[in-house]
């Protein structure tokens, strides 16, 4: 299984009271059928699970106790339509057992991402929530925790913040209110979700990779705002690839090894991720040297590529000459500090050195082209660490 969509409901005293606030001029609109915050919570519950695409659900009620609702697919929620809109309040606000209840539920072991979503409308009075909250992304890293605030407090929204790890808060203070904190928290969970799909396939890649005996893999996740598009594509993406090729050329002639680099896939998501195989050499070279020195020469490279727009006024084309003689100059200077870390003690002949000076060059001009930047994420901890050299 890849994902559930868990809901957790309050169910406390404080939920039989109405919205204090009111967003909207028009009285009826705010009212609507419901009486109550609980009313509203439900309904809307029921209509965000009936017209999502998602595929398993599980929502839990909690106030003093917790209860499972249900769990299973989306188109068998219906038989769980009754029991919600029966649910009636009673107790405090025990929101650490309803988090304890998820961590400790060993039906949703078997999912790789959790998505939790908790409705509440107060303060959390009893248990620890925000250690339960960590325990909870610990047991599943991918998860996500989004909270909808009713009738928000500052002491809530503390709290509210707190527990919810990777996710957001988002106040209602009526019912127009909470109608769009649903749709927009599970807007974001859905978005984070397309976003982890690139860390498992980091996830199947690097299994493949200990069976298959080939490269582990390498997962760039683009910093740089930006939106996959033709142009983007054209002018830093494709740049950017050309440039890690070059270097990892040129790398793997001086450790020895053959070049087997691969670009498995880039994502259209945002941010753009983009899945690359036995280019782990050339990533840290790029990290650890190209980019420091692409910041650093950021107005050259600016000036020239203005400059080439206006390359048949005569002044602007000599002038452009001299910035690229000494752009060239930087580059090669760097070629040969990115050499000295990999041969440091000179075991090729002069000539092998100069045409792998040219390579890297080769890399490091390819890359100069655009300003994105990247980091890269390790298969072993999931985290954005630097990789070591193999």
């Amino acid at each position: 299984m890849s994902s559930l969509w868990v809901v957790l409901i309050d169910v406390s005293g404080s939920m039989d009271e109405g919205f204090s606030g009111v967003t909207s001029s028009d009285p009826l609109a705010e009212r609507g059928r419901w009486r109550t915050k609980l009313e509203a919570a439900k309904d809307l519950l029921l209509k965000q699970v009936a017209t999502s695409r998602v595929q398993d659900v599980a929502v839990f009620s909690f106030a003093d106790e917790v209860n499972r609702i249900f769990h299973g697919a989306r188109s068998d929620f219906a038989m769980a339509e009754t029991t919600i809109r029966a649910l009636v309040t009673d107790g405090k606000t025990n929101l650490a057992r309803g988090l304890t209840a998820v961590f400790e539920d060993r039906g949703f072991e078997s999912y790789k991402a959790l998505s939790v979503l908790i409705l509440s409308d107060g303060l959390s009075n009893v248990g620890d929530p925000v250690a339960a909250a960590e325990l909870l992304i610990e047991k599943y890293p991918y998860c996500r925790i989004d909270t909808i605030l009713i009738d928000e407090s500052d002491q809530g929204r503390r709290i509210a913040e707190d527990v919810s790890i990777n996710g957001s808060v988002r106040p209602a203070l009526s019912i127009i209110d909470l109608d769009k904190a649903l749709d927009s928290a599970r807007a974001s969970s859905l978005r984070q979700e397309l976003a982890g799909f690139a860390l498992r396939r980091l996830d199947l890649q690097s299994e493949l990779a200990l069976l298959a005996d080939i490269g582990s893999p390498t997962l760039l996740s683009i910093t740089t705002p930006v939106e996959l598009t033709t142009e983007s594509l054209r002018n830093d993406i494709v740049p950017t690839l050309e440039g890690l090729e070059s270097l990892q050329r040129a790398a793997s002639e001086v450790s020895g090894t053959p070049y087997q680099a691969i670009i498995s896939s880039i994502s259209q998501d945002s941010p753009i991720s983009i899945s690359l195989t036995g280019l782990k050499e050339a990533v840290e070279l790029a990290l650890d040297w190209v980019i420091p020195w692409r910041r650093k020469n950021a107005e050259i490279l600016s000036t020239l590529k203005l400059r080439q727009q206006e390359i048949e006024n005569e002044k602007a084309s000599i002038q452009n000459r001299q910035l690229r003689v000494s752009l060239v100059d930087s580059e090669f200077n760097l070629a040969k500090q990115m050499l000295e870390t990999l041969d440091r003690h000179h075991l090729m002949s002069d000539r092998h050195r100069q045409r792998l000076l040219q390579q890297f060059v080769t890399g490091i001009d390819q890359m100069s082209k655009t300003s994105i930047e990247f980091k890269a994420l390790d298969p072993k901890s999931g985290d954005d660490n630097r990789l070591t050299i193999h």
